[in-house]
């Protein structure tokens, strides 16, 4: 039977859409929802397409830096050069795609209005973004959901995008590494058998668990100043040589006699293609807090010294047993060879009596834990309004109860070293790592906070003559965004000592900043090199939505030393004062042109 010219039309129709089907299958890349599009339409979506990948990009960062948390715990470790480590959230692998979600859509919200800027002669509009991002061992998936309308017409919302990462790999990694670490203590037994191994100083280990001196009258004297920095310098080089499994270097005796650790196969699997590490954190010291003397004795003397000597008779002295009971901090950093940067969390090894401490080893509630509660804790907890009725007390995971209608809180808690938390309604949680001798009679100090939307200009400074003395200038148009390829590092630092530090990639970004009077400080670079400086006071308060942060640029080459760039920045922070650009501001500045002597600005 002959087939009809509609016939044919239709099969011939039919064909074409099989051949495009196909096309698109082949290449993903093809965005198949710009199709029709006008080229302004087209222009606006890809617009929008780069902004979700770089939100997308910056939040695995963020998650990454910050041990699986968007924002850091801030908790006085740092490494490397001043970057602050977080304890590694327990529950990432759960919270991963909604926190990832979460981190997308508050980058979008809060750059959409420089995008819908930069866009407005196509007269683009877009409304609230809505985001789901899902981790693989590899990648992240991201959806958007956008209302967008270019010149009044309506285009299709859904957008979608895909980044290169190795977050969701890491996360297996880094919690398998937690939980193993929880149930083997393998850092705590490397630790000791690192000790028993120690160099050997007359006879006797540098870092010495059994002490018996041989020669008659001769004595052996160890006091807890003197053998402090051995336990360090022990501590430091069993987590330097603590290798993934099956990379242990080989051949390296005559480079190091230190003996090489391999972890063990975590969750069955080797993670070949992760590159890890461990190091102590920046100024990493012990203090009596975190290595007792309660334990550094033997029998029949003092608590602070070892002290032995071999009898006159029998020319040899009793054996002698140290004990030791430490706490410090693992830095584990893991390189997310995908994104070229680092995934950085901490952990703890804790040991009492040269055995694996049970009680605070970790910063969660361990089983038995809470019901043993044999320390006792005071503290108080106020606001700027007064004394916080009903606040809620916890430390090293477990519920300690409620402040009274004075703001205080009186009770059992577990002795050790852990995370103190204490909240009230509407204020910032506060959390910090504390021994439990720091919560006799402690005051704690809750805020209210806000999420406050960070936009970033340079400002472009001049050297110049002013009334014929050395001087600076700023022309009426020296106010521009930030260029691309360089970076934000803003530090916060609130009236009661409170402290976040945050890296953004982008001309703004979001941080969430106390109640009250608070000192920001930032600097503008690309990795190489520091373009400008700026440090400024503002009170914050609870409708701050929006601050504008100006970094002076001074054109030229920098200062030959340190102290000159100080003193530039801290004189350029002044000339934006005098100028009124900020250099933090509520609302944006007005763009004049302004000069003034460099001498009076400091």
């Amino acid at each position: 039977m002959k087939l009809g010219q509609a016939e044919i039309v239709v099969v011939v129709a039919l064909l074409i859409m099989g051949a495009l089907a196909v096309f698109f299958i082949a290449r993903p890349d093809i965005d198949v929802s710009s199709i029709g599009l006008s080229e302004e339409q087209k222009s606006v979506r890809d617009s929008a397409s780069r902004l979700l990948k770089e939100a997308a990009l910056d939040t695995v960062r963020t998650v990454e830096a910050n041990g699986g948390r968007l924002e850091s715990q801030q908790i006085g470790l740092y490494f490397p050069k001043g970057e602050p480590i977080s304890f590694l959230n327990r529950n990432l692998k759960g919270e991963m795609n909604g926190m990832l979600g979460r981190g997308i859509e508050g980058y979008m919200a809060a750059n959409l209005g420089y995008l819908q800027e930069s866009l407005a002669g196509k007269q683009a509009e877009f409304g609230q973004p809505e985001v789901t991002a899902e981790a693989f061992q590899d990648r992240i998936r991201v959806t958007m959901q956008l209302p967008t309308t270019v010149k009044g017409q309506n285009m299709a919302p859904s957008y979608s995008a895909e980044i290169p990462a190795t977050l969701g790999e890491i996360a297996d990694f880094a919690t398998g590494l937690q939980q193993f670490q929880d149930q083997e203590r393998f850092f705590e037994y490397y630790t000791m058998s690192a000790m028993a191994l120690s160099p050997l100083r007359d006879g006797i280990a540098s870092v010495p668990q059994y002490v018996a001196v041989m020669g008659c009258g001769k004595a052996y004297y160890r006091s807890w100043d003197s053998l402090r920095p051995e336990v360090e310098t022990t501590i430091k080089s069993v987590l330097s040589n603590t290798f993934m499994p099956g990379k242990v270097p080989l051949n390296t005796i005559r480079v190091s006699s230190a003996t090489k650790q391999p972890l063990p196969e975590i969750n069955g699997k080797k993670y070949a293609g992760l590159d890890v590490s461990f190091h102590v954190p920046e100024g990493f010291a012990l203090t009596r807090d975190g290595m007792s003397t309660q334990y550094l004795e033997f029998v029949g003397t003092g608590a602070n010294t070892i002290a032995v000597t071999a009898d006159r008779n029998t020319c040899i002295s009793d054996p002698v047993y140290v004990r030791y009971t430490l706490r410090y901090p693992v830095v584990a950093i893991v390189k997310d060879k995908l994104t070229e940067t680092f995934f950085k969390f901490a952990l703890v090894a804790a040991i009492k009596d040269n055995q694996p401490d049970e009680i605070g080893a970790t910063f969660a509630a361990e089983p038995g834990q809470c019901d043993a509660q044999l320390c006792g804790a005071r503290l108080s907890v106020a606001s700027a309004n007064g004394s916080v009725t009903g606040a809620a007390v916890s430390f090293m995971g477990c519920p300690l109860g409620n402040t009274d209608r004075n703001g205080r809180f009186s009770g059992k808690a577990p002795c050790g070293i852990g995370t103190l938390e204490v909240s009230g309604n509407g204020m910032e949680t506060f959390t910090q790592l504390k021994s439990i001798d720091d919560l006799q009679d402690a005051t704690i100090g809750l805020q209210r906070a806000v999420n406050v939307n960070l936009l970033f200009h340079q400002v472009l400074v001049q050297d110049a003559n002013v009334s014929d003395k050395p001087g600076y200038l700023i022309q009426a148009n020296a106010i521009s965004a930030i260029p691309d390829g360089r970076f934000a590092i803003v530090h916060a630092r609130s009236a009661e000592g409170q402290e976040l530090e945050q890296t953004y990639s982008a001309r703004s970004g979001t941080m969430r900043l106390p109640e009250g009077l608070v000192s920001l400080s930032g600097s503008l670079g690309d990795g190489q090199r520091i373009y400008g400086s700026f440090s400024g006071q503002i009170e914050i308060k609870l409708d701050t939505s929006v601050l504008h942060l100006y970094f002076p640029v001074l054109s030229g080459s920098q200062p030959a030393s340190a102290i000159d760039l100080v003193q530039q920045n801290a004189q350029l922070s002044a000339l934006l004062r005098k100028c009124s650009l900020g250099p933090v501001s509520v609302a944006r500045a007005a763009e004049q042109a302004c000069a003034q002597p460099k001498e009076g600005l400091a």
